[in-house]
Formats: structure tokens, sequence, C-alpha cells
């Protein structure tokens, strides 16, 4: 009798509960508030609910009056919503039915159509034990059959009808912004009884998993929602002119209009159409037109959406305004009966722009709190799209989109389920330093090219108990020579062009190992407590990176390298990582590997009479002059303030930097005068 009582809440005025099972998720199983209904969302489990929940949208308007015979109080119930809807309810557990005449308040003439799917076996016979279709009578009455609940041997059953004014027909459709269909689909399915026995405990899991309706994928930037309506024949003969309908509405989501916007043409509380907004470019109703076909268009603003799903509805409504008729004919006026309408509904989603993720923490398992070198990192679904991830630790910014999303397909770092819109995925041995992680998030619509996104996360700073951290490259806490050269070196990494990364390299927690990283080494060594030696190494390792003409040694011809790239962006020669070669990258290479002075021509470490020498065989140079050609202020000329500034930081090495004012030019023409 569950469905009769379903049947029997579904029109009645009030509100209505209607409970998922509960069960399906848990073990033990529980009830919660009640055991519910396995079939509340359709699917394996059958239609009998959510068709009783469209019928309540529909229908579930007018006066409740109670239109059930006297003689019959004990075991029919048959109840009228004022000129919407017929109830018809039986308690009788043997087989057959129970023919009545019942009083309505619809208009003589009215034909009423069955709604629930009880009276139809599939085939139209107007021989059938229970009508399809009634026409009220002109007292007002209707003959109907109210059928038992005892459905063994015959063709119909499940205790209740309900007859109701027929809705408009026709199909909503959705096309792209060029007029083409919208062929892209996320399928649904209907899980397969059995698949865990008749009722077994993974059939309900199964039917609570599974997508069961299509989802329309829109990648445009704008679609076009459009409802065709059909005239309205009933059995193919008994024309209804109401039922072509008068007047559409549509909906997305919860009551957002073409552009977005949660403005709604109706925002009356309690009204039936609110939160919907009226058609605009086409409205054209079938009731008004002579063969009764109707059309209603929309040009939506996708941009105006989120990233996912979204739920349009489509409203067409019965005519019933009485004051209104056509062609001059009052027969055609409606009957001034509360609203009736069909409703079309599709879900779609969006998807215009890759799936976007945030790391939300990188902490010691919840499980091992107190071992900081095992860790889990967790990674958000920021916008609500993503049904898959996949974490790599510690890769190369170099790596192409291409090469990280061919690891994910092959299956390497799927992270698990941590929450809603949250993935989860373990990593053992993490070593101390600024880590980067790669996530490759997935949304339902992947296909090779779309519906995914490759992102990089840096600065996930940890101190465990392996390594020391920022130039302990190989983890065994103590600096020594193999950390800054040799496989797995700091040189190594550099010089990969971030192929390779070491969370112990990136120094700025920036993601990269370049020389950014290199320039902060020296503080990160000298914080940790390096030998002289290990410092002096890191000097040559300074160096090394300076020949930037790669030929052994770091000299004025390395300036002349870098003179002759200026405008390019090569990773030797664009020292200061600006992404252009020019003569801030000739000062970096001076001051920063060199570790030198701007007198300082042959970069030997001391301004010295051969950098004197380079000026002299210079002097006048201009304008293809360089720092190599004797020019200490990288104007272009080789000139008196470049002598001054040699005069200057003579006989000083390298890292001494001169501080002393540069001579007067006066001054310096004195001196070449005694040079000469």
């Amino acid at each position: 009798m569950n469905n009769v009582a379903n049947a029997y809440l579904a029109l009645r005025p009030g509100n209505w509960n209607v409970y998922l099972n509960a069960d399906q998720f848990d073990d033990p199983l529980r009830a919660f508030p009640q055991p519910g209904r396995e079939d509340a969302l359709g699917g394996l489990f059958g239609d009998t609910l959510t068709t009783l929940v469209a019928i309540r949208n529909t229908h579930g308007r007018g006066n409740y009056l109670d239109r059930t015979p006297a003689a019959d109080e004990k075991e029919l119930l048959i109840y009228e919503r004022e000129n919407s809807a017929l109830v018809v309810l039986n308690n009788r557990l043997d087989s057959g039915f129970d023919a009545r005449t019942v009083q309505t308040s619809f208009a003589p003439g009215t034909p009423l159509v069955e709604l629930t799917g009880n009276a139809s076996d599939g085939v139209i016979d107007p021989n059938d034990d229970i009508p399809e279709l009634l026409i009220v009578q002109a007292d007002g009455t209707v003959d109907l059959r109210s059928v038992r609940n005892n459905t063994a041997g015959i063709e119909h059953g499940n205790g209740f009808l309900i007859y109701g004014l027929a809705r408009p027909q026709g199909e909503l459709k959705l096309t792209g912004s060029s007029g083409s269909d919208l062929t892209k689909v996320l399928a649904g399915s209907t899980p397969v009884a059995g698949d865990g026995g008749p009722d077994g405990p993974s059939d309900t899991t199964l039917n609570g998993q599974t997508r069961l309706a299509d989802i329309t994928v829109v990648h445009d930037e704008t679609f076009n929602l459009r409802i065709e309506t059909d005239a309205v024949n009933l059995l193919g003969s008994i024309r209804d002119r109401s039922a072509d309908g008068d007047f559409a509405q549509f909906r997305i989501d919860d009551g957002r209009d073409k552009d977005g916007n949660v403005i709604a043409d109706v925002v009356t509380p309690g009204d039936v159409a609110y939160g919907f907004t009226n058609f605009t470019d086409i409205s054209t109703p079938g009731f008004f037109e002579a063969d009764g076909n109707g059309l209603y268009e929309q040009t939506i603003d996708t941009t105006k959406l989120s990233e996912g799903r979204h739920f349009l509805t489509g409203r067409v409504y019965r005519h019933r305004d009485p004051s209104t008729f056509t062609d001059g004919d009052p027969s055609t006026a409606g009957d001034g009966g509360p609203a009736v309408f069909e409703e079309f509904r599709q879900t779609i989603y969006v998807d215009l722009l890759p799936p976007e993720a945030e790391v939300v923490s990188f902490e010691p398992f919840a499980s091992d709190p107190d071992n900081p070198n095992n860790r889990d990192l967790i990674v958000r679904s920021t916008d609500g799209t993503a049904d898959n991830m996949h974490f790599f630790l510690d890769q190369g910014a170099a790596l192409t989109d291409e090469e990280i999303l061919q690891r994910a397909l092959n299956g390497e770092g799927d992270a698990g389920e941590y929450d809603s819109d949250s993935f989860i995925f373990g990593f053992s041995g993490v070593t101390s330093g600024n880590h980067t992680v790669t996530v490759v998030t997935f949304e339902p619509t992947f296909d090779g090219t779309r519906g995914f996104n490759v992102q990089r996360f840096s600065g996930l700073s940890t101190t465990t108990n392996l390594g020391i951290g920022l130039g302990d490259l190989d983890a065994d806490g103590i600096f020594e020579r193999a950390d800054l050269f040799g496989p797995g070196g700091f040189e190594q990494i550099l010089f990969s062009e971030n192929l390779l990364f070491d969370a112990a390299a990136d120094v700025n927690a920036d993601g990269l190992v370049d020389n950014l990283d290199l320039f902060a080494l020296d503080d990160a060594l000298i914080a940790g407590g390096a030998s002289a030696f290990v410092l002096g190494e890191y000097t040559e390792l300074l160096r090394r990176r300076g020949d930037v003409n790669q030929d052994g040694v770091l000299n004025g011809d390395d300036v002349a390298h870098l003179t002759a790239n200026f405008g390019s962006d090569g990773f030797l020669e664009d020292l200061n990582v600006d992404g252009i070669v020019d003569l801030l990258d000739v000062e970096t290479l001076i001051t920063e590997l060199a570790e030198t002075s701007f007198a300082d021509f042959d970069l030997d470490g001391i301004v010295s009479g051969s950098d004197f020498l380079i000026w002299q065989q210079n002097f006048g140079t201009s304008p293809a002059a360089s720092f190599d050609l004797g020019d200490s202020d990288l104007n272009g000329v080789v000139d008196e303030v470049d002598l001054a500034a040699w005069l200057t930081l003579f006989g000083q090495t390298g890292a001494a930097v001169a501080t002393a004012q540069v001579p007067e030019p006066t001054s310096v023409v004195l001196l070449l005068t005694a040079l000469g």
C-alpha cells in the first residue's frame, strides 16, 4: 500500500517529503529518518515516485474536494484538486476494479487524461478495462474504474489512478551558437537488476552512483534553448486546443535568467511561476496558431554560468484565461482554473574552461602524525567539476603538459577521493625543502583534448628527518661537494633547464631551479653552517655558470659572447632570468658570477695592469664598445670615465668592489698626458 499512500499525499495540499533510501551507503544498515524509497531517483527501481512528483508539479493546485461516494468510504478515496486533477485510490487487496460515477467541477465535455500510466498497457484499446481518457458528462460527472491492488494475472494494478487536464506536448532542444544541435552528451543509463542479486546489497548502491539521465555538454559561449510544441490530439482523435498552450517560461537552476543573473520575471513567493523568466527571443504559442504548433526560443549566455552542471526547465502553460480565445470564438475561452503546464527538463554541463584545483594541505599521515617523512597531499577542485585527479611530486617545470597528461592516462599518481570535490594521495620518504606538485585534473567531459587541466603548485615547504633542507640535495644531512657537482647536484639540476627538479635546490620556492636560486644559495649554505671548503666550491659553481661561451674559463670572451647575443633569450646568456639578454646580464655576470668589479675587464678577479692595457688598446672605441673592451660603465664608449674607474679600483681583488669616488674627467685628462 506504500504506492497508494504516496499517491494520496502527492496531490494533497501541504508538504510531501520523499526520502531516498538512506540505507544504501552505510553498513550496517540504518534508517534515517525513515527507511525511504529505493525508487526516489527512478532508475533501477522504477519511476513511480518520480512520476508522482512530476504530476504534483504540473497539477497540484486547486481546492481540495472530496469526491468519494458515501458508500465507499471504507475502501475507496477519491478527491479532486478543483478543476485540475482527480485522484482515485483503492485499498482493496484483491484483483479487479470498482466502477463508479463521480461528480467533478470540470466543464462538460472536458477530456481528462490518466497521468500515472497505470491505466495503460501500451496499446490504445477502447475496450480496455481501465480507460486512459475520461470525458466529463453534461452533469459534470465522469464514469471511472478504480483499480485494486492485486496485480496478479491482470495488466493494471498499483491501486491508484490520477486523471487530469491534458498538458502541452512537445520537445525541448538545445542548439549551439551556430544553430547546430549540441551532440556531445554524457550518457545516462539504468543499472541492471541482478548485478548484486534481484534485491542484492549492491543494487541500491549501484543505482545511487549511476548517472540516470543524459547530460548535454555545452562548449559554446552562447546556446539556444528551444521548445517546439505540437497540436494536441488525445488518443489520436480528440482535439484539445487549450492543451496547445498559450504561454511559456524557462528557468536556469533555481531561478537564473538568460544572462545567468538571479533576476527572474516572477519573484513573488508562492507564485506558481516563481523564479521563471519569459521567453523574449521567440514566443509563438500554439493556441493562437491555426495549426496548433508553438515555438519558443531563448539565447543563453553560457559565459555567465559557472563551470559544471546546470539544470534547465522549460514550461509551457495550458490555456486557462477565460477572457482570451481565438478567431473570435468564445468556445475557445479558457475555463479559469489553476495553472496546468508541461515541464521540459534538461541537464547541461558548461565546459568553457579547464577545471581548476588548489592544494589544501601537505601534512603527515593522519594515521602517523609524528612521522614527518610520510605526507598526504590533499587537493580540492575549486570549481567543483573534477571527477578524478593525478598527483606528481617534484617534476621539472620544463616537462610539457602532454607528457604529464600521458603519465596520468597511464595510471600514474591516481589520487583517491577524500571529500566532496577533494582528492588525496600519500607520498613516502619526503625530504626537507621546497617541494612542487603537478596536478592533472579530469572532469567528466574529458575527450582527449578538452575536459582536463595540468597545474603546477610550488612552495610546499617541509622539514622532515631526511636532509637539512636547502642546499642538501642528496638529503644526507651535511653540505658537501656532491650537493653542488655530479649526479643529482645543483649544477646538474640547474643546467637541465628545469627538466629536473630538487626541493633542496629551489631556494626561492618558485617551483623553478635557475640563477635566482643559485644567487641565493650562498645564504642558505652559510645559514646551515657550510664549511669554508663548500663555500669555495660554491664560488667555483658561480664561475662555471658564468662561462656562457662554454670554453671552460670565465673571462672577457664571455662578456663578448653576451654582447653578441643581445636581444635573444637563451638559457646560457639570460643570466638575470628576465627573459631577454641585455646589459643587465653583463652586470649580473660581473657582480654575481665573477664576483668582481667593473674595472676588472679580463675577469681574472683583480684590477691590474692587464685591465689598463685592455682599456688603453680600445680607448675611443664607440659604439661597439663593451665591458671586455674597457667599458666599465656599460655606456657603449671606452672613455676617460672608464679609466677613472680603473684608477679607483686598481689593485683590488674582485670581491672588493670599490666605494671610492671616481675622479673628475679634468683630472683624468691630466693623468692621460702623464701616461702618454
